[in-house]
């Protein structure tokens, strides 16, 4: 924590008391204690807020930032970027509770006349002193946000720790990873800045998930079962927040930490084809683009696609041994026909319809969909051209290598 400059002595009885705000808490006072002798000497409302939001403290008790909170959180943003208060009006300020990068909160200011100099500089000291009752009660909380990047970017990487072990380290971290979660690629169209990192890692605190900068996009990992309306909320606020379009991917849901890289793939290769297409501030999944997004990549990224679209039947027969993905190629071959594909496989109707369902347990519900359906039969040809072009590895699933 920094020392701010020694604070000026103003006329009147007010006198500034520094020492006083921090024996309090050396001495265990509280955040409620803390409140009410800052805003004695600031004269004013003051109010103690966490990274979501939520009122910590206040003096008066019911006391409240008065504020639009859209305004506020974007106010709070730059005073953390900036490393000072800043004036929502006259009367209104906020400053940031800090721990080096990482953002703990907030003390807003609400005072009963025009603020001076020597209130700003006392309110920032009161931020200062916030952050030391939030750091030890937390403990560990200084350095809880760079772990946390860290984790999600060895995740990103394809971990070599099994599934447990990820799932054990989460749970250190506050992350539920054996539960579901999407991912979201973001990128603002000026790139990702001070502000953009601030608001990216309160929104990973406020809503219990991880996030990383990786160039001009940030990630974020988060827990829920619709990408769809996460890259719409993600992309939405950070507009809000930056005052410019910011595009999205997003995939998933998955509840297991191994396949969070091959999600974060999809996420990117959605948010790539967004761009190639040259719609700033769109959102999209792959379940929206499809192919499309395979199409209209950069970098096409055809194992993902493949992996994405069929993997869990790709996977199925190879550790099972069965014969899923030759079922899939006879019943596209005819005409979705289960007694003309018994009849290519030389097996009974029955058994293709248990390989059917097997599929259908492997890949949702909706496999046979139009849209879903083209996915698969572009991903079963993908990969079969595949092990066509790789005559030296051993072919997935029994299928022909020439």
């Amino acid at each position: 924590l920094t020392t701010p400059p020694p604070l000026p002595h103003p006329p009147g009885p007010r006198r500034s008391c520094p020492a006083r705000l921090l024996d309090l808490v050396l001495g265990g006072g509280g955040l409620g204690v803390l409140a009410a002798s800052s805003s004695e000497e600031l004269g004013g409302a003051l109010v103690i807020r966490d990274t979501a939001g939520r009122t910590l403290a206040a003096h008066p008790p019911k006391a409240a930032p008065g504020a639009d909170e859209a305004e506020l959180r974007r106010l709070l943003l730059d005073a953390h970027t900036e490393r000072r208060p800043l004036r929502l009006d006259d009367r209104t300020w906020a400053a940031s509770v800090s721990a080096g990068e990482e953002m703990l909160g907030a003390v807003v200011l609400a005072a009963e006349d025009t603020v001076t100099d020597y209130q700003v500089q006392l309110l920032e000291l009161t931020a200062q002193v916030t952050a030391v009752v939030l750091l030890l009660r937390h403990g560990v909380a200084a350095t809880e946000g760079q772990l946390r990047e860290e984790f999600l970017r060895d995740l990103l990487r394809g971990s070599s720790q099994s599934a447990q072990a990820l799932v054990e380290h989460g749970r250190r971290l506050s992350v539920d990873l054996d539960e579901p979660h999407v991912l979201v690629a973001a990128r603002p169209e000026q790139g990702v800045r001070g502000r953009a990192v601030t608001w990216t890692s309160s929104y990973a605190h406020r809503h219990h998930g991880l996030k990383a900068v990786d160039g001009d996009v940030v990630v974020l990992l988060l827990p829920g079962t619709d990408p769809e309306g996460c890259a719409r909320r993600v992309a939405g606020e950070l507009g809000e927040v930056l005052g410019v379009p910011v595009t999205a991917g997003a995939a998933g849901p998955t509840a297991d930490p191994t396949a969070i890289a091959r999600t974060h793939a999809e996420a990117r290769r959605c948010l790539d084809a967004l761009t190639a297409l040259g719609g700033p501030g769109g959102t999209a999944t792959p379940g929206q683009l499809g192919f499309l997004g395979l199409l209209l990549a950069d970098e096409p990224d055809v194992a993902g696609f493949v992996d994405g679209t069929i993997g869990p039947v790709l996977d199925y027969d190879d550790q099972q041994y069965t014969e899923l993905v030759p079922t899939l190629e006879a019943y596209f071959d005819s005409s979705s026909s289960p007694s003309r594909a018994a009849e290519s496989l030389h097996v009974h109707p029955n058994t293709v319809s248990r390989r059917l369902e097997r599929i259908t347990e492997l890949l949702g519900e909706d496999w046979q969909k139009p849209a879903r359906l083209l996915q698969v039969q572009l991903a079963l040809q993908l990969n079969r051209t595949r092990q066509v072009l790789s005559r030296g590895r051993r072919p997935r699933s029994g299928q022909a290598a020439g």
